[in-house]
């Protein structure tokens, strides 16, 4: 479980699909995104160019979504601890969006998250 302190506000998205779909993040996005102490992406950036962007902005802690190649290199879930006090538990869900909130509710049950 990554530590992370000091965290006041966090940006949080996910399914970029930049490099598929678009040519990078618009100036919309920079302008809510600036004051942010850290970005939490939640998969399918579907390219690195994504993370150098977002890290212009704060730092980023991502995982791989079911779009991502191995040329993203983070891991397919995160466990985080904000502050001491508030646990994160990250994970693109991919599957039917029907029951994303029930398979992560198991899938993370076990650590007791403040957050999924």
């Amino acid at each position: 479980m990554q530590e992370i302190n000091n965290v006041k506000k966090i940006g949080v998205l996910s399914d970029t699909h930049t490099g598929s779909r678009s040519a990078g993040l618009s100036g919309r996005f920079f302008d809510i995104f600036k004051d942010t102490d850290l970005i939490l992406h939640a998969g399918d950036f579907t390219s690195p160019d994504i993370i150098i962007e977002l890290e212009t902005i704060s730092p980023v802690i991502g995982v791989k979504g079911n779009m991502d190649s191995s040329d993203i290199r983070y891991p397919a879930e995160e466990m985080l601890k904000i502050n001491g006090k508030y646990t994160i538990a990250l994970c693109h869900g991919a599957g039917m969006h029907m029951t994303t909130k029930t398979r992560m509710y198991k899938k993370f049950s076990e650590y007791k998250p403040n957050i999924i």
